[in-house]
């Protein structure tokens, strides 16, 4: 029983082990996922004085060798 027991707490802490890898990814892709889901909406209500506006998009990559030239 007691080996069944620590084989379960290695499983489990594996899988937290492989969570915790990719946790800033997810992060990041879900806050991207968030600003394209939002794009229609007008947050900037001082047009004037916006000197930069950064966005990031998704290129499509036709090149099959991978190159972005």
């Amino acid at each position: 029983m007691i080996h069944l027991l620590n084989f379960l707490i290695a499983i489990m802490g594996q899988t937290f082990s492989d969570n915790n890898d990719v946790k800033d990814k997810d992060t990041l892709r879900s806050h991207l996922r968030f600003v394209l889901s939002n794009w229609w909406m007008d947050p900037i209500k001082d047009k004037e004085r916006t000197q930069y506006l950064i966005t990031a998009f998704l290129k499509e990559n036709d090149d099959e060798d991978g190159s972005d030239i």
